[in-house]
């Protein structure tokens, strides 16, 4: 089912769970930190730095049906890189499951928080949960809740503020 199918939040953030864990299952993600990087390449889609300008940090270009190519700020951190792929990577998923080209052709972030009343704002929630949960898989949250925040961010390869706020959703 698509995001903006969905009739509750809850079902909604389940199905980017797991979708996430589908992926990481798929490529033998089982250790952390996940590279996103690597696994758009292993789905055919290009990834490309370029400065992006207007605050965005990535951007996702669909060409054709299923042609995708990623373009992620390259004025960011690694950990900050790796949380702009995991969206594309979202958006990428996203994408692959329709059966026809979405009426825009792109895909940028950030953006203005999501209305998830709206069937954009659903996509977007659904982009972002696929994206925590790729990079940062609630069991294993629970595993090291007890870490400080730090360590935490470092396990995983993101930034601490994506943790605080992650740990805080979960």
């Amino acid at each position: 089912m698509l995001p903006e199918h969905f009739s509750t939040i809850e079902a909604l953030h389940h199905d980017a769970h797991q979708m996430a864990a589908e992926v990481r299952h798929t490529y033998r993600c089982h250790t952390f930190p996940v590279d996103p990087i690597k696994l758009l390449l292993a789905l055919g889609c290009p990834v490309y730095t370029a400065k992006l300008g207007d605050n965005r940090v990535g951007v996702v270009l669909q060409d054709s049906e299923m042609f995708m190519t990623t373009y992620l700020e390259e004025n960011q951190s690694s950990s900050w890189l790796r949380v702009s792929a995991a969206r594309a990577l979202g958006f990428y998923v996203d994408r692959s499951r329709r059966s026809h080209i979405l009426p825009r052709d792109i895909d940028w972030y950030p953006y203005p928080p999501a209305d998830v009343g709206t069937s954009e704002g659903k996509r977007r929630e659904w982009v972002e949960v696929f994206a925590h949960e790729l990079l940062m898989p609630q069991d294993e949250i629970h595993k090291y809740k007890n870490l400080p925040r730090v360590r935490l961010a470092r396990r995983f390869g993101v930034p601490v503020p994506v943790v605080n706020y992650w740990v805080q959703k979960t």
